[in-house]
């Protein structure tokens, strides 16, 4: 939720987003592309409809080699969440809570927006930092990862399968473990969650759908729906 706040200081500090067509929330430990923001807002004015976007991450292993952070289609990452300010403000923004990075591209569906990320070579960054580590380790961060889908409103049966998937990455057993453990201890502990029933029905029918039929095929259907809902 800090770096929420962060990003409301920057984006007052800026005049505010009344000013701008596109707004981003970017993380400092990336590197980017020479072209990164060009492209990503030429997709924007090709698709009017596609609200949420970025590219991919890649992390650096300790001899240099690249390899990808595995991350579902359908959201933009968190590390560069770029927006349409229509969209941003119709969604509400961020919500200023652990799991925010989470809840803004369902937000983005529910509201008749497109939010995805794509792996395109011009496109690919580089994350100096593992995703879900926290500034304190990556145990604290997979529980916060946890805890995120729990205020989120995430089914048990789907924070297992997430849970298990990442158990077969880095760091292997104890990140999907740890996904667990928050998300089990936010629920043992009744922690709030997001109040906005609807979202949570959208969001659980979403989970089941992916999980059913493929994260890919399930965000294709919601897109074409909100292309045949805006012709």
């Amino acid at each position: 939720p800090g770096v929420i706040e962060a990003f409301y200081a920057g984006v007052e500090a800026a005049g505010g987003l009344d000013s701008f067509e596109y707004v981003c929330k970017l993380d400092a430990d990336l590197e980017l592309p020479p072209r990164y923001f060009e492209l990503v807002i030429e997709e924007m004015r090709r698709e009017p409809l596609l609200g949420n976007y970025s590219g991919k991450v890649q992390i650096r292993l300790p001899d240099g080699t690249l390899i990808d952070e595995r991350t579902g289609d359908e959201n933009a990452n968190g590390q560069a969440k770029f927006y349409r300010v229509a969209c941003f403000k119709e969604i509400g923004g961020f919500v200023r809570e652990v799991g925010w990075d989470g809840i803004d591209g369902h937000m983005c569906r529910l509201h008749g927006w497109m939010a995805r990320s794509e792996d395109r070579p011009e496109l690919r960054m580089v994350h100096r930092r593992l995703m879900g580590s926290s500034e304190v380790g990556i145990w604290t961060g997979r529980k916060r990862w946890g805890w995120g889908k729990y205020f989120m409103g995430s089914s048990p049966v789907y924070v297992l399968a997430v849970s298990v998937y990442r158990m077969f990455e880095r760091p292997f057993v104890i990140g999907g473990l740890g996904i667990l453990y928050g998300y089990v201890k936010s629920w043992v502990m009744r922690k709030p969650r997001i109040e906005d029933k609807a979202f949570i029905r959208h969001l659980r029918r979403y989970e089941m759908e992916s999980l059913l039929h493929g994260k890919r095929r399930t965000m294709q259907k919601y897109h074409d729906r909100i292309r045949s809902g805006a012709a």
